[in-house]
């Protein structure tokens, strides 16, 4: 199954100083609090306050809102019956 990786940071300020952040989410089991987290962080940090603005400038920020899909989409309680495990 595919993993999303979402980078943000500045593209106007060379990269060559700023720090790298990694941010993961949903390790094992259907954690989907943390899938959320990540999403409004992202959310956040695409945003015009004035802390994400200068977050952009210092850091490239990865996140992985959901590094093991598979017990997200498969394998928790709230299975969609109607989708194989074989797509």
């Amino acid at each position: 199954m595919p993993e999303d990786l979402v980078k943000i940071t500045d593209r106007a300020v060379s990269d060559a100083d700023k720090q790298i952040g990694l941010i993961t989410t949903l390790h094992c089991g259907p954690e989907r609090t943390g899938t959320s987290g990540a999403i409004a962080f992202i959310e956040w940090m695409l945003s015009d306050d004035p802390l994400a603005v200068e977050t952009r400038r210092r850091q490239i920020i990865l996140v992985m809102p959901i590094v093991n899909p598979l017990p997200l989409f498969h394998t928790d309680r709230w299975r969609n019956e109607h989708r194989s495990l074989a797509e």
